[in-house]
Parts: C-alpha cells; sequence; structure tokens
C-alpha cells in the first residue's frame, strides 16, 4: 500500500510485523516528525473483506428463480451478473436497475450471454466469488484439458458497463468456443441479433413502443468480442478457438439509452479497438475502485461467520446500487426472469431499508440512488392525496419509475409509507448534516409533512392517526398503530430541524412542533406478563409475524439508551416477546433494534450467527421467504449500532457489546458527520478518534467514567476532559483522539493499529 495524504501532513507508510489475520499491517508514519500520524489511520484500515469468498462446488440450482439466484454474483451498482452452468454450458445472467417495462410496471431481465463449449463437457466445476477484488473465478478440468476464468464487471465504469471474463486454457488440444446472446428470460418484447466485424450484439427492449405517458421506454444493446484471438461472426454466434497455453479476453458491453443516446454505437465502439492492454488497465482500475471502498470503514470482530456477511453484504450492497444510476427493486440488480411482486419499490419497509447499511459504515454515496423515485413520485402523490380527500403527498405502498410506476396499484388500507419513505433521507441529513442536500430533498419531506399535519385527527387532548393499517390490509378501525406513531415521530422531527437549519418554513415549524408535542402516546398492553406494545390502539394487537411492532425503534429511532426507563424497559420486552430472529420479513429491522434498546447482545450475536447460517446462499446473498436485498442491511446495521450509537445526540462506544469480547473498527459515521473509531480489549476501550466532517460540536458518554480524560486535537494537546458526558466543539477536517489522562499523543495513535489477534 502507498503512503496516504494524511490531514497533518504527508505521511510514508512503513510495514509491521502481525498485521489482521496474519496479513502485514500498515503503519502511517508523519513525514515531518516521524511520529505516526492517526490523521492518516483510514488510509490503513485492515482489508478484512480480501479474506471472505462464496465457494462453490456445484453448479447452482436457482437458475430461473423470480426472487434470488445462489449462483456467483457481480455487478457495478448498474449493471450486475449471475453466472448460472457448467463450463461446456454456461451463462451469464445480465440485469440493469432502469431496465422496467413503463407499460408493465415491473423489472425485466435483460439479456443473457451464453458460451458453448462441447470438448469441455462433463468437466469438474469448482467457482469463488471473491469479494475483497470483486471478482469470480472458476477453475475446471476434463481429462488432461483445464479452463480457468476471472470475470468481473467493471467497477469505474457505468457507463460502457463492461464484464470481461478472462479464459486461461491449458490441454492437448484446441477448444472451439460460441458465444451467444438473447433476451432476457420472459421478455418476449421486440430483439435484434446482429454484428459487426467481429463483434456480436443484441438489441433488446422492455417495451413495444417507443414511450409510455411521454416517458421513454428501455432499451440496451449488449455487444461482446474476444481478445486475444481472432474471433468470427456466423449464425448468430461469436465463434473463436481456445489454444492450449493461451488467455483470452471475452469483453461485453451492456449500454442503455438511459446510458447514451448514441448507445448502440457506444457499446460496439469501445470494444472494437480494445486490446489486452487495456483489459490489464482496466483490472488495475477495478481492483483500486474495490480497494478504496474497503478503506471507507472497518469492522474486526472475533466471530468470523458474521464478519464475513457484514463485507459480503457491503460487498452485495455495492454491486446492486450506484450514485447516479437507477435504485434497485426488491431484488437487486440480479434479475433472471419477471420478478415476484414486480421488483418493484415497496415503500411499507422494503425499498428503504436496504439502503440504511449505507450510513453508518461509511458508504452513504450507496444511498444516493434512493431519493430519486420517491421525489419523481411526488405529483402522483399528490395527486392520490387530492383523489382521496387529502392534502400534501399520499403515496401508496408500491411505486416504480414514472409514469406509472408498479402494476401493483392498491393502497393495502396503509397511509404510513410516506413517512416509512422519508427515514432514508432523514438519516442521509443526520449522518452528514449536508446542507446541499437538505436542500434537495426539503421540498419532498415537506409534503409529506403536510399530509401528516392535516390528517391526524385532534380528539380534544391529543392528535390520533385513524386507519393506518399496520400490516398489509388490516380493516378499518386502525387507530394509532405503534409503527405509524414512531414514523411520524421522526418525519415531524426531521422536518423541523431540516427546516431550522435551511432558515425556511418558521410558521409551518411551529404546526410541526404542536402536532409533535401532543401526537399520542405509542399503545402498550399485558403479553406473557411483560408490558409491550400494542401494534394499534384500536385494531390489530399483535401478529406473529415481521417486525412491525419494533420499527418505531428501528427505523423510526424513537427508543435508544437515552429514552425514558419505563419506555426502554417496554422496548426490551417487546424484543424478548417477540423473538423475530428468524422472521421471513423483519429481520433486517428487529435486530438493529434490538441493538438499540440493549437487549442482551451476546443473545443477538449468537442468534444472528444462527440466522446467517441459515439463511445464506454460496454467493453470501442471505434470502428469507419475503426478504431479497433488504437483508443486506441486517448485518451491517446490527453489528454498528451495536459498536456505537449516536441516533441520540450522543456518540456511545460499545453500547451493546458482550462484556470479554473484544472488537475494534474504524470511521464508523455517527449522526452530525462525525467519523468514529475505537477499540476495547478485555473490557477497556482502548481510545476513541473522532474525524470532524462538517463542524460543530460532538458529545461523547464517558466510556472511561471515573477517569480525567485527554484529548488532542491536529496532533496538539487540547487539555483534559472529565465527567460522565464530554462535549468539545470541531472545526471541519479536525482529527480528534482522547484517552485516559497521562497517554501520551504517539502511545495512542500506536494502539490504532493494533490488529484484533495482535499483541498489545
Amino acid at each position: 500500500m502507498s503512503g496516504a495524504q494524511g490531514l497533518s501532513g504527508a505521511t510514508t507508510a512503513t510495514s509491521l510485523e502481525g498485521g489482521a489475520l496474519g496479513d502485514a499491517s500498515i503503519f502511517a508514519v508523519d513525514a515531518a516528525s516521524g511520529s505516526p500520524d492517526a490523521s492518516a489511520l483510514s488510509a490503513s484500515f485492515p482489508q478484512l473483506a480480501a479474506l471472505y469468498h462464496g465457494d462453490f462446488s456445484a453448479p447452482p440450482q436457482l437458475t430461473n428463480t423470480p426472487e434470488t439466484t445462489d449462483g456467483p454474483l457481480m455487478g457495478n451498482g448498474d449493471v450486475g451478473v449471475s453466472v448460472i452452468g457448467t463450463i461446456d454450458a454456461m451463462t451469464f445472467v445480465l440485469g440493469k436497475n432502469e431496465f422496467w417495462s413503463l407499460a408493465d410496471g415491473h423489472l425485466k431481465a435483460l439479456a443473457r450471454l451464453s458460451l458453448a463449449i462441447p470438448g469441455m463437457s462433463g468437466a469438474s466445476y469448482s467457482m469463488t466469488e471473491s469479494i475483497g477484488p470483486a471478482e469470480v473465478t472458476g477453475a475446471f478440468a476434463s481429462g488432461a484439458n483445464t479452463l480457468e476464468t476471472r470475470s468481473w464487471v467493471q467497477a469505474d465504469d457505468t457507463s460502457n458497463n463492461e464484464l470481461v471474463t478472462e479464459l486461461t486454457y491449458s490441454g492437448t488440444t484446441p477448444q472451439d468456443v460460441s458465444v451467444s446472446l438473447s433476451p432476457g428470460d420472459s421478455n418476449a418484447y421486440p430483439s435484434t441479433v446482429s454484428s459487426t466485424a467481429d463483434v456480436l450484439y443484441i438489441d433488446v427492449s422492455a417495451d413495444n413502443v417507443p414511450t409510455v405517458g411521454n416517458q421513454i421506454t428501455h432499451k440496451a444493446r449488449v455487444a461482446v468480442r474476444i481478445i486475444g484471438t481472432p474471433g468470427s461472426v456466423s449464425g448468430g454466434s461469436l465463434h473463436f478457438i481456445l489454444a492450449p497455453g493461451q488467455s483470452y479476453s471475452l469483453v461485453t458491453s451492456i449500454v442503455s439509452n438511459f446510458d447514451s443516446a448514441s448507445f448502440q454505437s457506444t457499446a460496439v465502439n469501445g470494444l472494437t479497438a480494445l486490446m489486452q492492454s487495456d483489459v490489464d488497465s482496466m483490472s488495475a482500475r477495478h481492483r483500486a475502485w474495490w480497494s478504496s471502498f474497503a478503506l471507507q470503514s472497518f469492522v474486526e470482530i472475533p466471530n468470523k461467520t458474521i464478519e464475513k456477511e457484514y463485507y459480503a453484504s457491503l460487498y452485495l450492497l455495492a454491486s446492486t446500487s450506484r450514485s447516479g444510476e437507477a435504485a434497485p427493486g426488491l431484488w437487486g440488480v440480479w434479475v433472471m426472469t419477471d420478478p415476484n411482486w414486480n421488483g418493484d419499490y415497496t415503500l411499507n419497509y422494503n425499498y428503504e431499508v436496504l439502503f440504511y447499511a449505507a450510513f453508518p459504515t461509511n458508504h452513504v454515496n450507496l444511498a444516493d440512488a434512493y431519493d430519486k423515485p420517491v421525489t419523481d413520485w411526488v405529483p402522483n402523490a399528490q395527486a392520490l392525496a387530492t383523489e382521496r380527500g387529502f392534502t400534501g403527498a399520499y403515496y401508496r405502498v408500491h411505486i416504480g419509475p414514472l409514469p406509472n410506476g408498479s402494476a401493483d396499484t392498491n393502497e393495502w388500507n396503509q397511509k404510513f409509507p410516506g413517512a416509512y419513505a422519508a427515514t432514508d433521507m432523514l438519516m442521509h441529513y443526520y449522518f452528514t448534516v449536508d446542507p446541499a442536500y437538505a436542500t434537495s430533498v426539503y421540498p419532498t419531506l415537506k409534503q409529506i409533512a403536510v399530509f401528516w399535519e392535516n390528517y391526524l385527527v385532534w380528539d380534544g387532548t391529543r392528535y390520533v392517526i385513524v386507519n393506518d393499517a399496520q400490516h398489509e390490509g388490516n380493516p378499518y378501525p386502525q387507530t394509532n398503530g405503534v409503527m405509524s406513531l414512531g414514523l411520524v415521530r421522526f418525519l415531524l422531527q426531521g422536518c423541523i430541524d431540516i427546516s431550522t437549519a435551511l432558515g425556511v418554513d418558521a410558521t409551518e415549524r411551529q404546526v410541526w412542533q404542536t402536532r409533535l408535542t401532543h401526537l399520542s402516546a405509542f399503545p402498550t398492553f399485558t403479553m406473557n406478563d411483560e408490558t409491550v406494545f400494542r401494534y394499534t390502539e384500536v385494531g390489530l394487537d399483535w401478529n406473529d409475524g415481521n417486525s412491525i411492532g419494533i420499527q418505531h425503534i428501528y427505523p423510526g429511532s424513537q427508543i435508544g439508551l437515552d429514552s425514558d426507563p419505563t419506555l426502554l424497559q417496554t422496548g426490551k420486552n417487546m424484543v424478548a416477546v417477540m423473538g423475530r430472529w428468524s422472521d421471513g420479513n423483519g429481520t433486517n429491522t428487529f435486530y438493529p433494534a434490538a441493538a438499540r434498546v440493549g437487549y442482551d447482545p451476546a443473545t443477538i450475536l449468537s442468534q444472528l450467527q444462527s440466522w446467517i447460517e441459515n439463511n445464506t446462499y454460496p454467493n453470501l446473498h442471505i434470502h428469507t421467504g419475503g426478504g431479497g436485498i433488504e437483508n443486506l442491511n441486517t448485518v451491517p446495521s446490527t453489528i454498528d449500532e451495536m459498536l456505537l450509537q449516536s441516533f441520540q445526540g450522543k456518540i456511545r462506544l460499545f453500547a451493546d457489546w458482550p462484556m470479554g469480547t473484544d472488537a475494534r473498527f474504524g470511521d464508523l459515521r455517527a449522526y452530525g458527520a462525525f467519523l468514529v473509531s475505537s477499540d476495547v480489549r478485555s473490557n477497556v476501550v482502548q481510545y476513541v478518534r473522532v474525524v470532524s466532517e462538517a463542524g460543530g460540536s460532538f458529545t461523547l458518554v464517558n466510556p472511561w467514567p471515573t477517569d480525567t480524560l485527554r484529548a488532542y486535537r491536529n496532533g496538539v494537546d487540547a487539555g483534559t476532559l472529565s465527567g460522565a458526558e464530554v462535549s468539545l466543539p470541531t472545526s471541519p477536517g479536525d482529527v480528534v483522539l482522547i484517552a485516559p489522562d497521562g497517554a501520551s499523543y504517539d502511545a495512542i495513535v500506536a494502539k490504532l493499529w493494533v490488529p484484533l489477534s495482535g499483541d498489545e
């Protein structure tokens, strides 16, 4: 790893023995002083993702599923690829997030690229999905003939969207290969296979008309060419020969009319002059992109089953979501056929939950794609509100791209989806305090808040939520649903904070504050001799599926370790009585909620490990009965909530972590745009490092409550602190180190690079 430029100056890197899990650790040193440089920590994070991979000893079985495939997965956030079949008849299933049929109201599978190598029939099968370099490799043997493959979707290019498969052949005789292209399964809309010179291509469409409701329909061209040997096109296939002892690169470009107005020529022209040296350069850039991704944060814990899935979830999230591209629906970018539930943006939790993992893990840009479908839908939501006699923006459960969105137009007697849709925008703001972002989403948030300020009913003493089903289709009456009360509170709190920060809508803000102050309390009742939350005050009392009963805790953010003790205890009781440790829909919010209320952390980790082991495919994707990519939130957000909590305005280290269990983390993101790093060994917190992105003060719950603390700001002694909670003002870019008094700056910094398995 090369040296990094830190906030306090240039650094060089020196290798130390005994890195994380046996690998060499990198120790950054300030070039001017020769002292360790705390500001360069991020450039020296252990890249633990590189240790983990998914292994396949047999071809995948779910090769045409409307849900989650079990095949090897790749992606760059715009295009996704799953690999199915044996090497003699291997198919790369290509998907693209924006490839919606606007007339049908659902996502479509885009195309398939198939290899035919008849001479390798009966070959052995071994494939590996490596999440560090984001590559899928294969090894296949038939007698004396062996073929090795290495595939990736180019990470730094979401316009040309190149899928590269390197083929390295050893054997006694040459192998004939043919490559064919076909439209995605269940797509009967117009498609054409053709060629130019040695490039084979297919044009596919998601509709059979150029526009639907004045919106341009989706088209794409997939083009493929072999590099390293002459290729020829005949009979609708690309043909070439693998010679023993040689390597080749099969390069495919997937370009849509939303990538480029000249998508057809772009797909072909990007391949025609491509040489192996270009592919080598692409590979280097691809690996550099994923290495940079890994350096944005890290978590190291003793439970390697959970740690593996932590990084796997982030790999899959980054593979299916990218800033500036269409947002993924229920099943992400890996769509094999017409997907269940239309593959749409389901707003009663499914769509929102995936993106929560982006915020605490410091991968905020992975949530950028989330907003557009919601903000685009505002006119439709306003029209539906007017049609139903409401004001503001009233969101139905299922939406999609304009003009018509999802084919499912049922409202399911639910009013809360707009407030649920706001949760990602609110978290995005609180984790970044970015005024430009706040300005971009505030008009949407305001319209949702206007709906709720007028939908709430004043009963003479309080504001009441009426006829809002917590589960889809619950019949009237449904009064004061516990989830809705939490989501509406979060919405109003967020709109008050953002309008204050932007200096707008002071009068409206007073209205929101009045609604918030007088909003009904969460309903409770007794179950199993414990006081728990009732699903509604009038209507549904309980349900044995899903995790709606805790979603006012997470993502509604209304109960945490700083809450009223009685309310907090009711939250813990709710987790215990619900016990939804393995649920077809709800684990992705249940586990983080359990951590937020301080439920027994050993139980959380034990149940989480069991859930991972029982639900994970070989491709490291967790699939449950009702859940697709939403499950990518479960492990990262649960672990991060256990290690660091900040949603109540205070930084709490190891907020719900088991006693006697070591752990460390780097640059997890906290509310207020602070990046936090820390380490606990033998129940003793070793240090706190806080990087301030936006300035402002942070409050730290003192992990050494009986000690006087020493603080260093940008390497300079900033004095002592004491008390159960300590607060420090910061300026943008400040790097603050805190430890018990008596610890020198260099001694604190030295601890930053000690791996969990190393000696202290």
